[in-house]
């Protein structure tokens, strides 16, 4: 990761730590974090630590994270964010089955939703992909870094031309969460 390339991202929600190391940029999650909205259950968290930067029009974004090990709802993805009230994101997430799933989530007007499927395989590392061209998102996830597949078709109806795009990590339960992002373009 070229330090250069990060000079235009800031963070909403600071993490517990960063620092770099030689595969990139190491985020240490605080607990209790997370980016979620459900003004059914009267529950909410707009927390996590989101590394974002600015993007107006068509765009696409790439992000790799690598990391040991996923535990209760831990999370390291992208997200496109209006504001807190509307967003999406994709990430791995464990919960209490085998493998993780790998899920996407719109949230529009304060209400998210959730997409999930099943890994058949633990991962360590994954990549994630987020493009908009005229007004559609397309989200997608690879394992190699080459072959990536498509996860979602969304749409954001309080889309505005300038959005904030970049890559985020959570950890709604438990503290001592690690990830490094090795890779955002």
């Amino acid at each position: 990761m070229i330090l250069d390339s990060l000079k235009n991202f800031q963070w909403l929600n600071d993490p517990a730590d960063v620092f770099f190391n030689e595969t990139g940029m190491n985020v240490m999650a605080r607990e209790k974090t997370d980016f979620w909205q459900s003004l059914h259950h009267n529950f909410g968290r707009d927390n996590g630590h989101f590394f974002y930067t600015h993007k107006i029009g068509d765009f696409s974004m790439t992000v790799k994270w690598s990391f040991a090990a996923l535990n209760h709802f831990q999370q390291c993805g992208i997200m496109v964010r209006v504001d807190e009230r509307n967003w999406i994101k994709a990430s791995l997430m464990q919960d209490d089955a085998k493998f993780p799933k790998l899920g996407t989530s719109v949230t529009q007007k304060g209400y998210s939703d959730w997409a999930s499927q099943n890994l058949l395989a633990p991962v360590n590392a994954i990549w994630y992909r987020i493009a908009r061209k005229s007004g559609d998102y397309t989200v997608l996830y690879s394992l190699d870094g080459e072959n990536f597949s498509q996860i979602r078709l969304a749409y954001l109806m309080r889309d505005i031309p300038e959005v904030k795009v970049g890559a985020y990590l959570c950890s709604p339960n438990i503290s001592g969460f690690e990830a490094t992002l090795e890779r955002i373009e």
